[in-house]
């Protein structure tokens, strides 16, 4: 027996519909692009805010350093009053401490200045910069000092600057 198979024949059209036409293909890459656009506009503020949120938190990090530093020396020290009246600001502040002797804070530019014994010592980082410093002093039942700071730390728009007051009472009682 003999099997003999046809083999059957099947045409095949080529259909111009099938695929995408120029236009369509500009189209979708068009929309693409400004997708793209979109998200790369998000992703720059993104950064942006991410500096910010760094330089905020650089600049919250030395005002409470400096903040620390300065109540250390105040509360065991005695405020030097001459020619300085009370509820009165200064730029300036200088106190007699036990160890350290006379001891001046000051600004200079945009540093916070710590002299001691003829030593400078600047309490800020580098790339911190301070735009206000002010030292006000009252003498109502204890010798107070309050401080009033503003630090800046980044350029441009992720600059942030925090504004800081505190005030600090010392521990020497008047008899």
């Amino acid at each position: 027996m003999k099997n003999k198979s046809k083999l059957s024949t099947i045409n095949y059209k080529l259909s111009t519909s099938l695929g995408f036409t120029v236009i369509e293909m500009l189209a979708s890459i068009f929309a693409m692009a400004i997708i793209f656009a979109l998200l790369t506009a998000v992703f720059v503020q993104l950064l942006n805010i991410q500096r910010r949120a760094f330089n905020m938190q650089h600049a919250q990090e030395n005002s409470i350093f400096i903040l620390e530093a300065i109540a250390k020396e105040i509360r065991v020290s005695q405020i030097n009053t001459s020619g300085r009246t009370a509820d009165t600001c200064y730029s300036d502040l200088d106190f007699t401490h036990p160890d350290n002797g006379v001891v001046r804070y000051e600004l200079a530019g945009n540093n916070f200045i710590r002299r001691a014994g003829g030593v400078d010592q600047t309490l800020n980082s580098n790339n911190i910069s301070l735009e206000r410093l002010s030292f006000c002093l009252g003498y109502l039942s204890q010798p107070r000092v309050s401080i009033v700071l503003r630090i800046v730390s980044g350029v441009g728009n992720a600059a942030a600057a925090v504004d800081t007051q505190t005030t600090i009472a010392q521990r020497y009682l008047n008899p």
